[in-house]
């Protein structure tokens, strides 16, 4: 007697692929999900790095291009809350370099305190490459970060022993960070959306690093344009860089980086290629799809093997990333579901928190 093998279905809201016997028969959410508890991480299912759309002959199609991103993807955090910045700390290998001892309250204010200041970090780390600033400016930048109010606030809050040793962590994070044209050109659009105030003490900060050296005039002149722009636009199309080579990627050295930078590239990408193109309103499932189908593709790849939770919060980190470059989320009111309860993104609401 023959049995049939079981058919599986895709969480619309955490990914993951599952057994139909975890779902309602009317729902694309699976149990776990729709109750708030997490799947365990041996659940039956194809591993996500085997998945593969349009030939998963035993995954049952319930849209005509079924997409591998949630609907609401991380939308169930108010059930199932993750905490971004431990993600975050496997990802920059925080725990391998300094231990888990008495460091978390200092690698996720370090963590929180980056994601922050996200915008002008990359646009020192682009100064910094194209007009050759000293490697000691990065202490600079690190201070100057510390001693802003959003930072001072962190510190007090959390009860921070130290800020020498969180001085540290934000400067091996800042090491670890990789950015390009297109990652520094969404920052500035972004800047353009906040207040005038914290553009201006970026643009006095860069210009004090910038005394004195052979490319100073250029300089200025670039980051004036950029920076101290009256318009919440560019006025020029966001440059697309295409995503490094194998080998430039393999050099990261880290399975978990690796994927997150990948997933962040294809996500600040795809925002640029909507925002150029003057596409405003745009549907987050089908971005989020199309990001991650693109972010496995490249992983596959590389032929390196993580397990499907690592590799599912990394992926996720780098879309959240990607979202908080553009000033996207629904505290800033561009995300948010439309009347007919689909999540929309609003670039042209684009704003920074």
């Amino acid at each position: 007697m023959s049995i049939s093998p079981p058919e599986f279905r895709q969480c619309s809201s955490c990914s993951r692929i599952l057994n139909l016997n975890l779902f309602r028969a009317d729902s694309l959410c699976c149990r776990y999900c729709e109750t708030g508890k997490v799947a365990p991480s041996n659940s039956n299912g194809p591993s996500l790095l085997d998945r593969d759309i349009g030939k998963a002959s035993q995954v049952v199609k319930l849209q005509e291009k079924k997409v591998i991103t949630p609907d609401k993807i991380n939308n169930n955090s108010a059930n199932n809350p993750r905490d971004d910045s431990i993600e975050l700390s496997a990802i920059f290998g925080m725990d391998q370099e300094w231990g888990e001892e008495n460091s978390l309250i200092y690698k996720k204010a370090a963590l929180t305190i980056f994601s922050h200041f996200i915008h002008e970090i990359n646009i020192f780390l682009g100064c910094k490459s194209r007009w050759n600033i000293d490697n000691g400016e990065l202490d600079k930048l690190v201070k100057w970060i510390l001693a802003k109010e959003y930072t001072q606030k962190k510190i007090e809050q959390d009860l921070i022993p130290s800020e020498l040793i969180l001085n540290n962590y934000l400067t091996i994070i800042i090491n670890k960070s990789l950015t390009n044209v297109t990652f520094i050109k969404a920052s500035i659009r972004t800047l353009l959306n906040s207040p005038k105030k914290r553009r201006l003490k970026l643009y006095e900060f860069l210009v004090s690093l910038m005394n004195g050296t052979a490319d100073e005039q250029k300089a200025l002149e670039v980051l004036e344009a950029d920076l101290l722009n009256d318009t919440n636009e560019l006025g020029y199309a966001i440059p697309i860089i295409p995503l490094p080579s194998e080998s430039e990627l393999l050099e990261i050295n880290s399975p978990l980086r690796i994927i997150y930078f990948i997933s962040y590239f294809e996500c600040v990408k795809q925002l640029s290629i909507q925002l150029n193109s003057g596409h405003y309103q745009v549907h987050k499932a089908k971005l989020d799809g199309e990001v991650i189908e693109s972010s496995l593709d490249s992983f596959r790849k590389l032929n390196i093997k993580v397990n499907d939770i690592d590799l599912n919060n990394s992926i996720q980190s780098g879309l959240k990333m990607g979202y908080k470059l553009f000033g996207l989320s629904k505290e800033n009111e561009n995300i948010y579901y439309d009347s007919g309860n689909i999540l929309i993104i609003n670039l042209k609401g684009s704003k920074k928190a």
